[in-house]
């Protein structure tokens, strides 16, 4: 019966040498899984910091995208507003070439009746300056050197 002892002895100290291997072979896969587990946490953090960051540019960028569509709009309308005021330009422009070709045919109805009646008649003779001039009244009656 000792023998059976010691050979159970044995077989527990085999066993336990065993279980101790496999304990020390499993501590260090956990140790192993939670080294990742801590690097995937980390690259989770980081993930969330760029999803968070890619939701604040996609934010800014549909500020800008409806900012955009407001100033298109209101160029838009403007727009239209101008190519009416461009409209009645023109019409004016038109109206004023109109105006200005009714003004040259009178002008020149004018000047055709007024070359027809001027004739040397009319025409005024001029006086040369040197004839009206006195020459009294140039002299002071004052100055003694006159």
């Amino acid at each position: 019966m000792e023998e059976r002892a010691k050979q159970r002895e044995a077989e527990m100290h085999k066993n336990t040498e065993s279980l101790r291997n496999e304990i020390v072979q499993i501590s260090k896969a956990i140790d192993a899984i939670q080294d990742k587990i801590k690097e995937h946490t980390i690259e989770i953090a980081s993930c969330k910091t760029n999803l968070m960051e890619s939701e604040t540019e996609a934010r800014r960028i549909n500020n800008k995208l409806a900012n955009a569509k407001e100033a298109s709009e209101y160029l838009a309308k403007e727009k239209e507003i101008l190519e009416g005021e461009l409209e009645l330009l023109n019409e004016s422009k038109k109206r004023a070439e109109l105006e200005l070709l009714k003004l040259k045919e009178i002008n020149a109805t004018t000047a055709k009746s007024h070359s027809i009646n001027t004739s040397k008649e009319h025409e005024l003779s001029l006086i040369h300056i040197c004839r009206c001039r006195r020459y009294a009244v140039c002299r002071s009656r004052w100055s003694p050197y006159h």
